[in-house]
């Protein structure tokens, strides 16, 4: 579930990790570049925090009959 939530906060496809770890670094407002084409482990982490406490959202939604 945590793909497809990802994938439609995102709009990206997620196939691959390295898919994966961009569509979080995404979500926090990382953009790759040539220097730095991944989101280092900083980034990642409040990327899953955020993450995470949209999944609950989403989750309570769905609970409440919103989602």
């Amino acid at each position: 579930q945590e793909k497809v939530i990802l994938e439609k906060i995102t709009a990206s496809k997620i196939e691959t990790v390295k898919d994966h770890i961009l569509a979080l670094g995404k979500i926090v407002g990382f953009v790759p570049s040539t220097k730095q084409p991944y989101p280092g482990e900083k980034l990642l982490w409040i990327a899953i925090q955020q993450l995470n406490a949209i999944k609950t959202g989403f989750f309570l939604a769905q609970s409440y009959g919103t989602g």
